[in-house]
């Protein structure tokens, strides 16, 4: 079947689709003449991205941050309304506190900052609960309000987070007030606040990672509780500084600080009081003025590993441990001059370990002749009753003859006791020294000299001195 058209209608018809291609490419930029590329299929990333870009802000209900207009009811709906809430620049006052549901991630830019709008309020707080929700990069600033709470969380848990907190001018700055679990508070920045972070009543599984505190009443405080016990709150490295006490520690259970640095405390840096089975590692306590760098009072099980006190004025020194506790098992190295000096009071509590080291220059004992040292080199360690001395020494230019015999070893190396004969021979290295007959051996004597020694005829005979030789030996004693 055939359909007549006639020339207008041709026309119209070509007319018609020429203007719509011409439109449509107009539409992107281009000419009919010349199509361009084709449009590029988004992936899934391209997607996925994009959705990111549009994370709702809290200016999207209503939230001013200029500094006057209350934005805490806008900023309380944005967490209701959504998952993930960004707050962009400005100085947001806070008049109401802000309940943290859960499942929720606030992100602030690097230039917004929370202040309170009034006296005698918290910021931030929790209803019953809140599970895994995670508030990053917060500013808090108390801005001269009176008795402020940056955070106030109760049941603030499972893999809740609070990260790069930084908070100033507060009365309180990060607490965890009751059954807060598996929490996490990365590396909070918190100055001028007199309570920077608060642990208490059961909050469990806590870490702060790498806190940096400064100017405090107590910088970071963890109780028990009327109800709840407190347990494994872990304190990572960060430091703590001039305030009156460093981290307080009020009878919980399984403390740990590990690598934490403090300074400028005016009391103790770290108190234990009534704590169970607390575990300090590596604690550094810079000495400018304070009593005591840990002080235990009844504490029950507490391990110590290799703090480091440099020397100062502490009025007591690095320990400061009563009588009431029990179990404490300590481990000092005492390497360098001056480091854990005063070692202050010990108490009656229990195990020592304590390792102590250095470097000295062995000498031949007594030297005769014009003598010439090519190499003098000497270390001695001692740790819970054993000691251990190498040495690695060449002359020349000695008269020959006499027993061969080494010195140089410091007095404060066979404190607090002498040690006794060597138990077990040395072992030489490198083969024996210059003038022994046969396989030889060293013993360290009480005065502090190394004798070398022959087997001859199954006897021992005193190796003779050369005028020029050898010694290296590793030996192992009691004391």
């Amino acid at each position: 079947m055939q359909f007549p058209i006639d020339r207008r209608t041709a026309f119209g018809g070509m007319a018609g689709a020429a203007l719509a291609y011409g439109a449509s490419s107009a539409t992107r930029g281009q000419t009919p003449e010349s199509p361009g590329p084709a449009r590029p299929v988004r992936t899934p990333a391209d997607r996925v991205a994009a959705k990111l870009g549009e994370r709702p802000s809290v200016r999207d209900k209503g939230a001013k941050g200029d500094g006057v207009a209350m934005d805490g009811a806008a900023i309380q709906d944005a967490l209701q309304a959504y998952d993930n809430v960004w707050v962009p620049p400005g100085i947001y006052m806070i008049d109401i506190p802000l309940i943290i549901p859960s499942y929720r991630v606030l992100a602030f830019s690097s230039d917004a900052v929370f202040c309170p709008a009034h006296d005698d309020m918290a910021i931030f707080h929790t209803g019953e609960v809140s599970y895994a929700s995670r508030i990053l990069a917060p500013r808090i600033d108390g801005r001269g309000k009176r008795n402020v709470t940056a955070f106030d969380l109760r049941g603030f848990r499972h893999r809740a987070e609070i990260q790069h907190a930084d908070i100033l001018e507060c009365a309180r700055g990060i607490v965890l007030r009751e059954l807060c679990w598996d929490t996490m508070i990365h590396m909070p920045w918190i100055r001028q606040t007199t309570n920077p972070i608060i642990i208490a009543n059961g909050s469990n599984a806590v870490d702060i990672i790498h806190p940096g505190i400064d100017g405090f009443d107590v910088g970071i405080k963890i109780q028990n509780g009327p109800q709840y016990p407190t347990t494994s709150t872990r304190v990572w490295g960060g430091y703590v500084q001039n305030g009156r006490h460093g981290i307080v520690d009020e009878g919980c259970y399984g403390t740990v600080i590990d690598g934490t640095y403090f300074e400028g405390i005016e009391d103790a840096d770290i108190v234990l009081a009534r704590s169970i089975r607390p575990n300090l590692s590596r604690t550094q306590h810079y000495v400018d003025k304070g009593r005591t760098a840990i002080r235990m009072a009844g504490t029950d099980g507490a391990t110590v590993i290799d703090p480091l006190m440099t020397s100062g004025s502490r009025s007591i020194g690095l320990y400061d441990i009563d009588n009431a506790s029990r179990n404490v098992t300590r481990f000092e190295s005492m390497t360098g001059a001056g480091v854990n000096q005063p070692l202050g009071n010990v108490g009656a509590s229990g195990t020592l370990v304590r390792e102590e080291g250095g470097v000295f220059a062995p000498v031949l004992a007594p030297a005769r002749g014009a003598v010439r040292y090519e190499r003098q080199e000497g270390r001695w360690r001692r740790s819970n009753g054993q000691m251990s001395v190498a040495l690695d020494l060449h002359w020349s230019g000695a008269q020959a003859g006499g027993a061969l015999a080494i010195a140089g070893l410091p007095a404060s190396a066979l404190l607090p006791s002498a040690p006794l004969p060597a138990l077990t021979p040395a072992i030489v290295q490198g083969g024996a020294p210059s003038g022994a007959a046969g396989p030889s051996f060293a013993r360290l004597g009480q005065d502090g000299v190394v004798r070398f020694f022959t087997l001859a005829e199954g006897r021992e005979q005193p190796v003779a001195v050369g005028a020029s030789g050898s010694a290296a030996v590793t030996l192992a004693c009691l004391f």
